[in-house]
């Protein structure tokens, strides 16, 4: 059988070039007047989205930033349905409503965890002072005994003079005592009280949200993605996904819309877009996200589905969406999460998986494209950088990588949750759970 496959040049880059991508990925706002963003304002979202997340992943996000972010994300909330938009004087919709929570989570927690560093640091200077009274009122406490006996043996003074200093000198001495202590006691304390304030200062109109999110959930337990009507699984995923950061998973029926992902399997294992529909990479990740996040995940035929993913993988290392396409770069994600989910990512061939990757890098101004030759965009430099992370931060290590290329993805990139594509710092930072097959990597 003839597939569809590129052939990989050996001239074509091996390494990771992440300084250029975070060149590519600071300098890409400065095009948004160009004639093809202008004509693409209705992904303005999303490009706010692949942007964000890529600089996130590749160490690269300022925190000086996230007031132009916020402002632009929070002009695009219709506050009469509680939906987000793409774009001004575009209409709300379940998918740009997940990207624009994923969005301001990451930057709360962002600043959440700046503010945390800041206050560990400055709890950790009082309470080296703390420290440094304790250990000085020790030195008095011996000091005085020391003149206590003076004055009592070697003086013979009369025990009367030294009533009142032994009197005085223990509230002299308590007093800071406990207040060095009680320092030390409480700060931890404060920390957590004033991170939990912070947390709570979100912009986001919850129950708004949640009432838009309400209403597009159908009699059978799909979701349409707005008021126009259209069902996809993806609307699914974008659903669950918004309340669990939200953490409001049961303001829907979690019931019914279990059942209907999974009236959406095929014999092949796989999900696609609607009941009947064929199975597609993309889809499958929906599905397998959406079961991660109402714990039903256990319900798939994991095995079926995973060997359903891995011969997704053509000769040249990439990944295709469904058989006799092209490899594209961006199913290293919907393709290697999904795995990882079923905890299968071992059983794909990660070298030449990564080969492929490298091999889509722009060595000249940065960024990632779907083919080698292609044009980098910020899309497919945001999910081949996620499945280079996917890789990276795999336990089990494989015969024929790269360890000095691994290590320096593991350096270079942080984890990243297969379910959400954000930093797990996040997801661990916000509580949220998920359920995945942990057989292998």
């Amino acid at each position: 059988m003839l597939l569809k496959d590129v052939v990989l040049e050996d001239r074509m880059a091996k390494t990771l070039l992440i300084d250029k991508h975070r060149t590519f990925l600071s300098s890409y706002p400065e095009k948004c007047e160009e004639l093809e963003l202008v004509m693409s304002e209705h992904f303005k979202m999303s490009g706010m989205y692949w942007l964000f997340t890529a600089r996130d992943v590749a160490k690269n996000l300022e925190e000086t930033e996230r007031k132009e972010v916020i402002d632009f994300v929070q002009s695009c909330y219709d506050p009469v349905t509680g939906g987000y938009r793409p774009a001004l004087g575009h209409d709300p919709h379940v998918l740009y409503t997940l990207i624009a929570l994923v969005v301001l989570v990451a930057l709360i927690v962002l600043v959440a965890l700046i503010v945390l560093v800041a206050l560990i640091v400055l709890a950790a200077l009082i309470v080296l002072v703390a420290l440094v009274v304790m250990l000085v009122l020790v030195v008095l406490v011996v000091l005085v005994v020391l003149i206590f006996l003076v004055f009592l043996l070697v003086l013979e003074a009369p025990f009367v003079l030294v009533v009142p200093f032994v009197l005085v000198f223990p509230f002299v001495q308590v007093v800071p005592f406990v207040l060095a202590v009680g320092i030390v006691l409480v700060v931890p304390f404060v920390l957590a009280v004033v991170l939990a304030l912070y947390d709570e200062l979100g912009i986001v109109d919850v129950e708004g949200v949640v009432r838009f999110i309400q209403s597009l959930q159908m009699e059978d337990g799909s979701f349409q993605g707005d008021c126009w009507g259209e069902i996809d699984t993806r609307f699914t995923f974008c659903a669950a996904a918004s309340l669990a950061l939200l953490n409001r998973l049961n303001d829907i029926d979690r019931e019914k819309a279990v059942d209907y992902v999974m009236a959406c399997e095929n014999w092949d294992g796989g999900f696609g877009v609607r009941v009947g529909s064929e199975s597609h990479s993309g889809q499958i990740f929906c599905c397998l996200g959406a079961l991660s996040i109402l714990g039903e995940l256990h319900r798939v035929k994991a095995d079926l589905l995973g060997w359903w993913l891995c011969e997704r993988q053509l000769p040249s290392g990439g990944l295709n969406g469904r058989p006799e396409k092209l490899p594209d770069v961006c199913y290293s994600w919907w393709v290697m999460s999904s795995l990882k989910m079923l905890g299968r990512l071992h059983w794909i061939d990660h070298a030449k998986m990564r080969r492929y990757i490298l091999a889509c890098q722009d060595d000249e101004t940065g960024g990632i494209a779907d083919r080698p030759g292609d044009v980098a965009d910020p899309f497919h430099t945001l999910f081949g950088l996620a499945g280079l992370s996917l890789m990276a931060h795999c336990e089990e290590v494989m015969a024929e990588d790269d360890e000095a290329e691994v290590a320096l993805h593991r350096a270079e990139l942080v984890e990243v949750d297969p379910v959400f594509c954000m930093p797990r710092k996040v997801i661990e930072r916000m509580g949220i759970q998920t359920e995945t097959l942990f057989v292998g990597c």
